[in-house]
């Protein structure tokens, strides 16, 4: 039989079965994200439509399980994670951030930014989750993460659908605990950077972002000092270092069992 035969009958069976799972799915994700399945599958049909769909689920599946933690993180490390260099010290201020999901082009995106340069911000010109520090007005960390989120990349937190959270880290260098959180929006975002704090939004398609290609070593100059070999993802002219690279290598090891079909025809 030809193997594009063999593999459109795969492809048949692994439908007819996801559609089983999104039956009986039991909670929000399906049910908010169908709006943005509509609109896919004017442009692409009923099979990707399911698709679409599926990722948002089995992820949020994926979350619910133990996470990768601090092994999968220590891989994207810039410093020794053996010691207790990634133990909180006193007075550690608490932050959180957001993993964003959204539809662009039929496709599934994650939101990143560049930071704006502050002469006195360790993390000036870096790329970052969109996210901050903690306020006492929030009541928890996942409100920070989406007030931040609003105020930084002008995305309202009604629209956003929370997930599921990640393992926390700790940053030594500014004494923040970070707190990751994941969501998605049913919609293509009206992103505005905002003004003096945040330079771009990147928006990286989910198969660019789990390229290996994108997963390299390189010489990283900061606050005036060359560090040989970090451990990096590059996604065109931007580089992703450090605390959110380490929290990034965990989100990919948790998409990487959610992506609907790794190759159909193989």
């Amino acid at each position: 039989m030809p193997r594009f035969r063999q593999g459109s009958q795969r492809l048949i069976q692994e439908v007819s079965h996801s559609l089983q799972n999104l039956q009986t799915f039991h909670e929000h994700p399906l049910e908010a994200v169908k709006p943005a399945c509509t609109r896919a599958e004017k442009t692409s049909g009923a099979f990707f439509c399911s698709f679409f769909m599926q990722f948002i689920s089995q992820l949020e599946q994926q979350l619910r399980k133990p996470l990768p933690g601090r092994s999968v993180q220590a891989e994207m490390s810039v410093i020794p994670t053996e010691n207790n260099h990634f133990t909180p010290r006193s007075g550690a201020r608490n932050a959180g951030v957001l993993s964003l999901f959204f539809p662009k082009n039929s496709v599934w995106h994650l939101a990143l930014i560049r930071r704006a340069f502050h002469e006195k911000d360790h993390h000036s010109r870096q790329i970052s989750f969109p996210g901050g520090s903690y306020e006492e007005r929030d009541g928890s960390f996942e409100k920070t993460a989406l007030r931040e989120t609003e105020e930084e990349i002008n995305v309202h937190q009604s629209k956003v659908q929370i997930i599921g959270k990640l393992t926390e880290i700790y940053i030594p260098v500014s004494n923040f605990n970070v707190h990751p959180y994941v969501g998605f929006m049913d919609e293509y975002p009206d992103f505005k950077p905002q003004q003096g704090e945040v330079d771009a939004v990147l928006e990286i398609p989910v198969d660019v972002l789990i390229d290996d290609g994108n997963r390299l070593k390189m010489p990283i100059e900061t606050r005036g000092y060359k560090i040989p070999d970090v451990p990096v993802f590059q996604f065109d002219e931007d580089v992703v270092w450090g605390a959110t690279a380490m929290m990034l290598n965990e989100l990919i090891a948790i998409i990487k069992p959610s992506m609907p079909i790794p190759s159909m025809l193989v």
